[in-house]
């Protein structure tokens, strides 16, 4: 089962972070980007996001990954080939 959490990883030129979801299958992880930033006033000691707007987004975006991964058996799937599917799944919805 994948487990997806809302995280940054390096600080942009401009003093930004973009905001990933990670995505963990055993001990496979692999980031899925999304459109959102954050300052180091929205992060914790810890480098974990504080930023309740963002924290709202990236959770209904989990949600509806979760939602679309229940729907059907991804058991077996490394992470990269869950976040293909997600993405696939995104794209043929636009």
């Amino acid at each position: 089962m994948a487990t997806f959490t809302a995280c940054v990883r390096k600080k942009r030129k401009d003093g930004l972070y973009p905001v990933y979801i990670r995505v963990c299958v055993g001990t496979e992880v692999t980031y899925m980007k999304t459109d959102k930033l954050t300052t180091d006033a929205y992060l914790s000691s810890k480098g974990e996001i504080k930023d309740p707007y963002v924290m709202r987004y990236c959770s209904s975006r989990i949600i509806e990954y979760a939602e679309m991964l229940n729907k059907v058996d991804s058991m077996h799937w490394s992470a990269k080939e869950i976040v293909a599917y997600l993405q696939g799944v995104k794209s043929e919805l636009s």
